[in-house]
């Protein structure tokens, strides 16, 4: 995959057993991280100064048209409201107070939760997970429990990654077959037969998936709990077929979908059509590919029968 971390410095890293190796005597990747870490603290700092500044400035024009005896009162007239990430944070008046300070936690943790997001957009971490643990990733990306970023940070996070490539692309096919393949009692498969256990065919029937664009304008889109479902199909596709992790941006897959004003398209892997229903019907163009999912999950290198 191809990692750029800094104008300037884009790596092309291949993913597999080498990667370790390679990530660790390239001075080109830790020179990048060394500049990130540096900019993104040095930045941040300043941006943090300049609200202060800001407050500071503020709270002189207060005090002059106030005066001394209203310091300390919870209101400045020329105050300037603040938000980032969400999250709104006034002008404070007195910037000797300790607790005045804490008001820009916000932008501190709002910047360390958007910095992390587009890391893992840059290193793939999100698109070569499964579902499960990108539910989990992203809870914490949430939450803003998240480690400080800088260079030994960002090598360990891209080590890591190196270390469970394998079983996390393993583990993100045998979640893709488990929902693509139908299965008796599945609620999520009705159109399955009574048998208990299939592999995975050319064509299936996938339910609750799809609905029609805001205002039934332009083309349509997954439904909101499903689409990390169907990026995960795309990407395993993309992965079993040697090209790599789908980085940055929509996978093709998703992009067809809002395209598609009457519900039907195509990509390289997969052909569709959408119902009102919230059906859609995804047929795989490459049977090789299936193949190899059903040889993940099971063993057998195989097809299995077609849902439609």
């Amino acid at each position: 995959m191809s990692i750029e971390l800094y104008a300037g410095n884009a790596l092309s890293i291949p993913v597999g057993a080498t990667l370790r190796e390679t990530i660790e005597g390239n001075e080109e990747f830790r020179f990048a991280a060394i500049n990130i870490a540096r900019i993104y603290r040095e930045n941040l700092a300043e941006m943090v100064e300049h609200l202060r500044a800001c407050d500071r400035a503020a709270s002189q024009i207060e005090f002059a048209f106030r005066g001394e005896a209203k310091k300390y009162q919870s209101y400045n007239s020329f105050g300037v409201d603040y938000r980032f990430d969400g999250k709104s944070f006034y002008g404070a008046l007195d910037l000797d107070d300790v607790e005045s300070a804490k008001k820009f936690e916000p932008l501190v943790v709002g910047a360390k939760r958007r910095a992390w997001r587009i890391l893992s957009d840059k290193l793939g971490i999100l698109k070569i997970m499964s579902v499960k643990r990108r539910t989990e990733f992203e809870k914490q990306l949430e939450s803003g429990d998240l480690p400080e970023i800088d260079e030994d940070t960002i090598l360990q996070i891209l080590l890591g990654l190196a270390g469970d490539a394998a079983s996390m692309a393993t583990e993100a096919a045998k979640e893709v077959f488990d929902y693509l393949r139908p299965r008796k009692s599945d609620n999520a498969t009705p159109y399955a037969t009574n048998a208990d256990y299939f592999r995975v065919g050319l064509k299936v029937i996938l339910t609750y998936a799809v609905e029609r664009g805001w205002g039934n304008v332009g083309g349509w889109r997954f439904n909101y709990n499903r689409e990390k479902y169907f990026i995960a199909i795309d990407n395993t596709f993309h992965i079993l077929d040697g090209k790599g992790i789908l980085r940055d941006g929509e996978t093709p897959l998703v992009a067809a979908l809002k395209k598609a004003e009457n519900g039907v398209g195509e990509t390289d892997y997969f052909k569709f059509k959408c119902f009102k229903n919230g059906n859609i019907h995804l047929a795989m163009k490459r049977p090789d590919l299936v193949k190899q999912l059903n040889g993940l999950a099971t063993g057998d290198y195989v097809l299995g029968s077609d849902q439609i």
